[in-house]
């Protein structure tokens, strides 16, 4: 079965905040899942895909778990606004044998950089 998960909605901050170190935003993802109940023990890896918005407005941008919280961590470029939309999917380690699934549904989240 595919990984699925929940979205949060778009975040907006401000330009200049996050400029020294990387921000690490609430939760922004919940009911995060391997799959089935018997696909637990597999791993997931998220992906953040840039489809929209000015590529050097960040620094950096991933998807990390802690506790169990699976938070956007990023990082602004100083005097930049915009705004970036990523494609998130998470994949499992799972395979595709006998007709699986490794890959979620893709979704479209947005950063908002104000000035």
């Amino acid at each position: 079965d595919r990984p699925f998960f929940t979205l949060a909605p778009s975040l907006t901050v401000n330009e200049d905040i996050y400029t020294a170190a990387p921000y690490r935003s609430s939760a922004i993802l919940s009911g995060v899942s391997t799959g089935a109940a018997n696909e637990g023990s597999q791993s997931l890896a998220f992906s953040l895909v840039l489809v929209d918005g000015a590529s050097d407005l960040l620094v950096s941008a991933a998807i990390e778990e802690s506790g169990g919280v699976w938070r956007l961590v990023f990082q602004t470029v100083s005097q930049k606004s915009g705004h970036v939309t990523y494609t998130v999917t998470a994949a499992d380690d799972g395979g595709v044998d006998r007709g699986g699934e490794d890959t979620s549904r893709a979704f479209n989240w947005t950063l908002y950089v104000a000035a």
